[in-house]
């Protein structure tokens, strides 16, 4: 998932059932929401970074696998 905002490859699929989308469709969604996450990761790195001088600060991310 995704903000609309984050749309940048289209068209894209917007169905929790895959097989009313194509191929293209799917991968989109795909690359959209790496997209989303990769700018969300970054802000939370950026926050971690501008409190290290007052706070210890730590990330962790974990993945899944995004089997469906």
């Amino acid at each position: 998932r995704y903000p609309p905002e984050f749309e940048r490859f289209t068209p894209a699929c917007h169905s929790a059932e895959l097989s009313t989308c194509s191929e293209q469709e799917i991968n989109n969604a795909y690359d959209n929401a790496i997209l989303y996450t990769d700018y969300f990761l970054s802000q939370v790195i950026a926050l971690l970074k501008a409190n290290t001088p007052q706070f210890e600060t730590a990330m962790l991310y974990v993945s899944d696998h995004g089997e469906s």
